[in-house]
């Protein structure tokens, strides 16, 4: 799964993997108070055996398997933006987050 979360009036981003399509639904908050309104599917994919090839070698290449657990800025923002990755394939996976 792919996400990205912004201020609260923005809302949450995400890609996941359903088992049969790739997702990439959005979720809107009401104001400043939680919680997200239910989450829509935007858009959804069914990559072909090429694409996903393709999509775990760049994740080799950029050695995603290695990140750290989470990157924080150390500068302190008003409207900090986060991020989070959970990918796994074959013995590999990694979860890893961060802000900024």
């Amino acid at each position: 799964m792919i996400g990205s979360s912004f201020r609260r009036s923005e809302g949450a981003r995400v890609v996941e993997w359903d088992g049969k399509a790739l997702k990439y639904s959005e979720a809107t908050c009401f104001g400043a108070t939680l919680p997200l309104q239910p989450a829509r599917t935007v858009k959804a994919a069914a990559p072909s055996a090429q694409q996903w090839e393709r999509f775990w070698r760049t994740m080799d290449e950029l050695n995603v398997w290695k990140w750290s657990a989470s990157y924080r800025s150390s500068k302190r923002f008003v409207a900090l933006k986060s991020w989070s990755l959970q990918l796994q394939h074959g013995g590999k996976k990694v979860q890893t987050s961060g802000s900024h």
